[in-house]
């Protein structure tokens, strides 16, 4: 077992220094961490949530590779779906659907989303909910190409 699996599932950003520290960075795969359209329902704006989202992401790979350790096949698609309160604290989240919904990484992604903040958090109070899909895949290289 490799330094991120005695971290346990969510390894997250201690998990990505911890490997760079004991395995050349070749020897990490290349994998993508890709956010879809958000669907959100509230009064927080769109553009906000992604960019905090996409500042996260580091997150949400560090699971992947972690979760990779355990079955180097995973990929696919991750339907989550969270609560943004007025405060801007996250709750209630929840891997909905996709292929990656069952499984360790869904976990680790769903303990990551629920520590995270919206600075700011909704105008005129309420919550807001958010559906989220991402993709989780190891990237391909091209034939010819390293």
């Amino acid at each position: 077992m490799g330094p991120a699996s005695k971290l346990g599932l969510c390894g997250v950003l201690l998990a990505v220094v911890s490997l760079a520290g004991t395995a050349r960075a070749a020897d990490l795969p290349d994998v993508r961490v890709s956010l879809g359209k958000l669907t959100v329902m509230g009064s927080l704006d769109k553009a906000i949530i992604r960019r905090i989202m996409l500042r996260r992401q580091p997150e949400l790979r560090a699971c992947y590779l972690d979760a990779l350790h355990k079955k180097p096949s995973l990929a696919g698609r991750l339907d989550l779906r969270f609560i943004i309160h007025a405060a801007g604290h996250v709750s209630h989240t929840e891997a909905r659907g996709g292929e990656l919904a069952r499984t360790g990484l869904a976990r680790c992604v769903v303990a990551r989303v629920e520590g995270w903040r919206f600075h700011g958090g909704c105008k005129g109070g309420g919550i807001v909910i958010v559906d989220a899909p991402i993709w989780f895949e190891v990237a391909r290289s091209e034939p010819g190409k390293p």
